[in-house]
């Protein structure tokens, strides 16, 4: 009857945890976790997972067997993505000048066309999937022993895709990725009695982000300068000594690419820990949670900014006669022609946020366990990325006419995330004594704003789990794991002139709104597939002893 009581509290509990979140969604954090934690969507801090509990729970290393044992996973991940633009009859450039059917963008569509990764030592590789060799985990203790030592590398966050040249989601990220990397990760567990434990991880990280991108700036500003320059054309030959004309230097089309983008940058030492506990007051009922602390990074690398042949032309028409020149001097607008600028780039007060997770693990009976996990993340320390130059950029200083308030030598790109919170369940069923069967499912809120959205965000997505775990005599354990993730509310449509991101008709944020004009609608899903096997040491010294043998080498 107890037990009975303590389900239906749990019951009532993840229905509360559901009925608060009505905030916005997480980012890249926890996709792929190990395989285990796929397999019940991350549902797991009272049930923590192996090597992989210096992640969610260091306390879970305690539930690990004596001696010296070793994991190794293996990870994969399938990304699609799509991309809908229709024109907004409505609007229009500069009146009856400009009208958006002119727009190549109008009625096309795109997606994503590989995953994209960064490899230490290669770079920016790209691949029809992510896969990746992680993670790989030891640990040790004494027979008897209350402490537990282990190491993992593992990837909390990690995120990266890639277009077409083409695409028309080239204007806001022909290639980008983000990735985290914990390159080791000393940790402890303690058990203080046959109840609770407790236990510590440093993670020692490496951060890389990477983006490629084209620019335009549909707006009404940039418009004029073509009506201008276009109504001017020819004067030069009446008033060839003001070298005024055609103004603007032909001016810049609000349909035209102005610029692309090249930026790199890394982080090669990104400390942090997590701090867990567990409490198994009954062989039936555990409880879980672990602090994780934030990863402050200090991005640093290159950028390198491209000029199309428009921008370059206006930049010379600004240096080109005393008149316009002191106008230029006056409000610091670059009046030199350059092909491209590169130099130094900072990523200013980024930081992958602080976690709290806790959940409840309860066996209403021998063979069954239920989970289910609360998820926080301090996402609003993210108001807004910002990057520092090493030096004022021509199209920096240009769109100050645009109402660019951020200086020559940074940019600034809006996103005001939120805190989030949400909720996780699984199922584990031992079916035999060898196999257990598990599920789960998670509720993955945006840290986002639907006003601040772009081809980038990641709106609420369902997060679906399952898999099979086999205890093979020797002490040898092996799982598999599939995931899917998909838009709660399935294709995401955004009007015209809806969000300050994407395609706001708002003249005065030119960061950045290329698709100003234009419905967009896109769709996405995420295929996942993991497997991983732990063993002790002296199976796998066996092992390799025997494959030595077969070989002559022993």
């Amino acid at each position: 009857m107890k037990r009975m009581h303590v389900l239906s509290f749990t019951i009532a509990l993840c229905l509360f945890f559901q009925s608060i979140l009505d905030c916005h969604a997480t980012f890249v954090e926890q996709i792929l976790g190990n395989t285990k934690t796929i397999s019940l969507a991350n549902t797991c801090t009272a049930d923590p997972p192996g090597h992989m509990s210096v992640h969610y729970n260091p306390a879970g290393l305690s539930k690990l067997r004596d001696g010296r044992y070793i994991s190794q996973g293996f990870a994969g991940a399938y990304i699609q993505r799509n991309y809908k633009f229709t024109p907004d009859p409505s609007f229009q450039l500069m009146n009856e000048f400009t009208a958006v059917e002119d727009d190549p963008l109008s009625y096309t569509t795109g997606k994503v066309k590989n995953a994209r990764i960064f490899l230490p030592g290669i770079g920016p590789v790209d691949l029809p999937a992510i896969a990746a060799p992680v993670p790989l985990g030891i640990s040790y203790r004494e027979p008897g022993s209350p402490w537990t030592f282990a190491t993992t590398i593992y990837a909390p966050y990690a995120g990266g895709l890639s277009h077409d040249d083409e695409d028309p989601a080239r204007f806001q990220g022909k290639s980008v990725y983000l990735q985290h990397i914990i390159m080791a990760s000393p940790s402890f567990s303690y058990r203080v009695n046959e109840k609770f434990s407790f236990g510590l991880s440093i993670g020692i990280g490496m951060t890389a982000l990477g983006l490629i991108t084209d620019a335009r700036a549909p707006n009404e500003l940039v418009a004029m300068t073509k009506v201008i320059a276009d109504a001017t054309a020819g004067f030069e030959d009446s008033f060839n000594a003001l070298d005024l004309f055609p103004m603007f230097g032909g001016g810049i089309g609000p349909f035209d690419q102005v610029a692309s983008t090249e930026l790199t940058l890394r982080d090669s030492f990104t400390p942090h820990f997590n701090f867990g506990f567990l409490w198994e007051p009954k062989d039936w009922f555990a409880f879980g949670a672990v602090y994780q602390s934030p990863i402050k990074l200090n991005l640093e690398g290159r950028y390198k900014f491209t000029y199309s042949d428009q921008f370059k032309k206006v930049s010379e028409w600004l240096g080109g006669s005393a008149l316009v020149e002191a106008f230029a001097m006056i409000f610091d607008i670059g009046t030199d022609k350059l092909e491209n600028e590169t130099g130094r780039v900072v990523m200013k007060d980024f930081q992958f946020p602080q976690r709290v997770q806790m959940g409840v693990m309860f066996k209403p009976f021998r063979r069954l366990k239920l989970l289910c996990d609360l998820h926080w993340a301090n996402w609003s320390t993210t108001q807004k990325f910002v990057m520092e130059f090493d030096q004022k950029l021509q199209a920096l200083r240009l769109l100050k006419l645009l109402g660019y308030t951020g200086g020559g030598t940074t940019m600034e790109y809006i996103k005001n995330f939120n805190d989030t919170w949400h909720y996780s369940v699984g199922i584990e069923y031992k079916l035999l004594d060898w196999l257990s069967l598990r599920a789960g499912y998670e509720d993955r809120q945006t840290c986002g704003h639907d006003n601040l959205f772009d081809l980038m965000s990641l709106p609420d997505v369902d997060y679906y789990g399952a898999g099979i775990g086999l205890n093979l005599p020797r002490g040898i354990d092996i799982d598999f794991a599939l995931g899917y993730l998909t838009y709660k509310e399935g294709d995401i449509y955004v009007p015209n002139d809806t969000s300050f991101n994407l395609n706001s008709n708002d003249f005065s944020k030119p960061v950045y709104n290329p698709y100003a004009g234009q419905n967009v609608e896109t769709n996405f899903a995420a295929y996942l597939v993991s497997t991983n096997i732990s063993m002790p040491f002296e199976v796998v010294n066996e092992i390799l002893d025997g494959v030595m043998r077969k070989v002559g080498l022993k």
